[in-house]
């Protein structure tokens, strides 16, 4: 191999490291972070339950990402943390329930849940929470005005406006 071949070959391979580094260190603080509001019910804030669709902010934060009302939404279904709990903040949505699609379309954001969305939910007022905390999860984005709520591809009159 002559000198100039082999002084091409270690050039394209220095071009190569510096284009490709392997892993750099980054400082965790740099990140930007999304924060962004989940809606619950509150036993210490509306004691009586008075209104149905009463729901309360928590903040969330979140690392950026264009799914941003998605994962909001997943965010939503895991339910409140063990803090927010003992601060009176609970779920009405059914545990274990899966989140199939989100399409936002025109200001409306059309959500479609796994059976377990609907599986034993009884009671306008049940209802009238569930709703309230998806749509209030959602409207907080700049690009939904509206949330039409479907079970396994239905749309389920129920869970209407």
């Amino acid at each position: 191999m002559s000198v100039i071949a082999f002084l091409y070959l270690v050039g394209l391979g220095v071009v190569w490291l510096r284009d490709f580094s392997f892993s750099k260190e980054t400082d965790p603080t740099s990140r930007q972070i999304a924060t962004v509001r989940l809606f619950f019910s509150n036993s210490e804030q509306d004691p009586d339950a008075l209104d149905c669709g009463a729901v309360f902010p928590v903040s969330r934060e979140l690392p950026p990402n264009p799914s941003l009302a998605r994962i909001a939404l997943t965010e939503l279904l895991k339910g409140p943390t063990e803090k927010e709990s003992v601060q009176g903040f609970y779920s009405s949505i059914n545990e274990g329930v899966r989140l199939l699609g989100l399409d936002i379309r025109d200001g409306v954001a059309t959500i479609d849940f796994d059976g377990t969305f609907a599986a034993g939910v009884a009671g306008s007022c049940r209802v009238e929470a569930i709703r309230a905390q998806v749509t209030q999860t959602l409207v907080q984005f700049s690009s939904v005005h509206s949330v039409v709520i479907t079970v396994a591809g239905e749309i389920s009159e129920s869970f209407q406006p």
